[in-house]
């Protein structure tokens, strides 16, 4: 370190620079500079894995014909804006929320497949979904996506674009293999709704002393699914996809009651996920279950 004023130490100017190279990586999309050394580090290494397979998972991908490479992350914290204006009418979807969810999610999952790519995976499996809302200076989305990346054994795997996502835990991928089927992708759909409650609902949110069910609210969350899932399944359209399994929902709400005689009003989040498989010409016979009974 210089000292008295002799200039700056050349290598906390190369940590600086290192350090602007990684943001503007982050801001086109890509993967920090350190995230992208250790993953190439890995892909270097020869019979040597990490995973968050089980041991029967591990063996099952090896048996339908693939390695696994390497756990892999996507991540992302987004900052969501506010717009006083979207939540003007009587009902309708929160665009600017809606966006901000579907956005910060995308870029996660691209960053996923970024890394899958660098081992030189053909897809990742068991990818699950950590999400949550930050209160900091507004409020912010933390999105993160975990899986384990793997590769095709075989010499006549045909190479693949990039490496496809799927929800599918490693035993369920061998699974889905032998029925004929393969996953082709991941989709993920988050739709923010709002709508404003009647005067049955007001009087009810206010302290109404009859168990009555809030239709409003009620047909807000259903328009909240149609909309979700309606996108989720043209994207799956979209992947060659010929259906979609190991869906799953989230559901969460926000009721607040008017303040000076207004009425009541709900936010609903509703996010639609799973993995997108379709039929291909190698169908082998389905697998079929085996009962068991387990004796302690």
């Amino acid at each position: 370190m210089k000292l008295f004023g002799g200039g700056s130490d050349p290598q906390d100017e190369a940590k600086r620079q290192r350090q602007e190279a990684s943001l503007q990586s982050i801001a086109a999309g890509g993967l920090p500079l350190n995230a992208q050394d250790r993953l190439r580090e890995n892909a270097a290494r020869k019979n040597f894995f990490t995973s968050n397979f089980s041991v029967n998972e591990f063996l099952l991908t090896k048996q339908c014909g693939f390695e696994p490479l390497g756990q892999v992350m996507g991540s992302c914290v987004f900052q969501i804006g506010w717009n006083p204006t979207a939540m003007w009418g009587g009902a309708g979807e929160i665009g600017y929320l809606s966006q901000a969810h579907n956005e910060a999610r995308k870029r996660a999952m691209d960053r996923l497949k970024q890394e899958a790519q660098i081992l030189g995976a053909d897809g990742v499996v068991g990818v699950r979904i950590e999400t949550n809302n930050v209160e900091m200076t507004g409020e912010m989305i933390q999105f993160r996506a975990f899986g384990t990346a793997i590769r095709a054994t075989g010499s006549d795997a045909p190479p693949k674009t990039e490496p496809f996502l799927s929800g599918l835990s490693g035993q369920d991928h061998w699974t889905l293999l032998q029925a004929g089927y393969e996953p082709t992708g991941f989709v993920m759909e988050t739709c923010c709704y709002y709508t404003f409650g009647s005067y049955q609902t007001s009087y009810a949110v206010s302290g109404g002393w009859q168990n009555i069910e809030l239709g409003d609210f009620t047909a807000a969350q259903y328009a909240a699914r149609e909309i979700a899932m309606a996108r989720a399944a043209h994207h799956a359209i979209v992947q060659g996809g010929s259906g979609v399994v190991g869906a799953t929902v989230q559901n969460h709400h926000q009721v607040h009651k008017g303040e000076d005689n207004q009425p009541p009003w709900i936010i609903i989040e509703f996010t639609f996920s799973g993995t997108v498989v379709k039929h291909h010409e190698k169908a082998g016979q389905p697998a079929i279950p085996e009962f068991q009974i387990q004796l302690l």
